[in-house]
């Protein structure tokens, strides 16, 4: 493999994500991981597990369904974790039932339009990803005015990867196919880049707060 920096910025979050899915585990194995954590836990799973099958996949010629699965797993997890999180009968419902109706309408979208299952679609991104990022903007809100330091790491890292992952997915077409591929690819790296720095901060909260028992208030 010829190590361009395109490939190395592949290469890294790689690296990373297996060793942060490790430490999260250790943590999990050892009861250090609560009830309301264990949604962290999940989406960081399901992003490792994706990434390895998306290697996988790349191999053998294509991996691009794979956004369709991740992104509304991504979405169902990280859902429930911040629903375990707020207050307030009301928000805990509509969050419940957005939770369910956009999966089952992503997937009955693919029953009426197989093709579109091989095929990338902006309203998948915008859609998933764009609710959480209200959840994350109202999450963070309330855990400054609460002056909570648990999350801080992870919710301001994940909320700035996923503004730009979204953008880049809502824009991605249109770049191709106006600016050429180079801007694209040029875009992508800097997202890499922003993965790559979520991932390390994703580590950073591990070592505050789930690498033994604290003791916090919340």
């Amino acid at each position: 493999m010829e190590f361009t920096f395109s490939n190395i910025l592949t290469i890294i979050p790689r690296i990373l994500i297996i060793l942060v899915c490790f430490l999260y585990t250790k943590s999990y194995r050892k009861n250090l991981i609560k009830k309301g954590d264990v949604y962290i836990f999940g989406y960081l799973l399901v992003v490792g597990l994706t990434e390895i099958v998306s290697t996988v996949f790349d191999q053998l010629g294509g991996n691009l369904f794979l956004i369709h699965p991740y992104l509304i797993s991504v979405f169902v997890v990280l859902s429930l974790f911040f629903q375990s999180q707020f207050k307030g009968e009301k928000i805990k419902k509509l969050m419940s039932i957005a939770c369910i109706l956009i999966p089952i309408f992503l997937v009955i979208r693919f029953i009426i339009y197989p093709s579109m299952f091989w095929q990338f679609n902006t309203l998948e991104p915008l859609l998933c990803n764009g609710l959480v990022i209200i959840y994350l903007v109202v999450f963070l809100y309330k855990r400054i005015e609460s002056n909570t330091t648990k999350y801080l790491y992870f919710a301001p890292s994940l909320l700035v990867y996923l503004v730009s992952s979204t953008l880049l997915f809502a824009v991605g077409e249109y770049l191709i196919e106006y600016h050429g591929r180079s801007t694209f690819v040029t875009l992508w790296s800097v997202n890499n880049v922003l993965y790559i720095i979520f991932l390390v901060i994703m580590i950073i909260e591990w070592y505050k707060h789930f690498r033994k028992p604290v003791q916090e208030s919340l």
